[in-house]
Formats: structure tokens, sequence, C-alpha cells
């Protein structure tokens, strides 16, 4: 089996996710794909575009900011014109905004109790799922 390895160091999304679908376009025949990125984020969306085309894509780490991809892929033809999708990493810190120091309006008490409840609840499931 043919191996193809797609050198997306350096570059920003969309820019690796474009690098792998014309890389996957020109096969004949079914190869292995090697994706070589430099960050998470593209690891996610070049993940991403190979599962929607069937793919099993595997991530690896390889060192400091650098990972790998790899996935057996077919022929497949390539619309110039499919959007790419690039999502920003959702994983990592979380920010909650807070613009009052009560929830609703009316009763100032209640309010300050339901935003404790709220906040107290919000902690235990950041803990919980590690987000």
């Amino acid at each position: 089996m043919e191996k193809i390895i797609v050198d997306a160091m350096g570059d920003q999304c969309p820019i690796p996710v474009i690098k792998t679908r014309n890389a996957v376009s020109e096969l004949k025949e079914a190869a292995l794909v090697e994706v070589e990125v430099d960050n998470e984020t593209a690891v996610q969306n070049v993940s991403r575009f190979a599962a929607s085309k069937g793919f099993s894509p595997k991530a690896e780490i390889l060192g400091d900011k650098r990972f790998r991809i790899t996935f057996e892929a077919s022929p497949v033809s390539a619309d110039p014109e499919e959007e790419i999708s690039c999502q920003p990493d959702r994983r990592g810190d979380t920010i909650v905004v807070v613009s009052s120091a009560t929830m609703g309006t009316g009763n100032d008490e209640l309010g300050k109790t339901l935003m404790k409840g709220f906040i107290t609840a919000w902690q235990r499931i950041v803990s919980i799922m590690h987000i």
C-alpha cells in the first residue's frame, strides 16, 4: 500500500484540511495517509474531515507541538467548492462571564441565592467533566 505524507507543519486552519483533501483527491488507489501538524486544532479538524469521508483517523503525539493523523484512504472525488469547516479547539479552558450578581429581576435576595446555586452547580459540572 502506498503511503502519502502531508506536511502541514506551521499551517493554520483551513490549510491542513485543504492539503489533506487535495492529497486524498489525487489518489489513484487505496493508500495510507499521514498528516503531520503542529497544533491540536488542526488534529481535530483533519480528523473530522477524514471521518466525514468515511475513513477512520488515528491521531498520535510525536513530541512538543508535533502530531500525526493517520488513516487508510480510498480514492474519492473532491469537490473544490466543498466547504472546509474549521472549528476552534473545544477543549481547554472554559470562560463563563456573569454580568450580574443576581439571576432574574425582582427579589434581589432570591436572585442572589439562585445565582449562587447556579455557580456552585456549574463548578461541579466542570470538575466532573474536566472542561
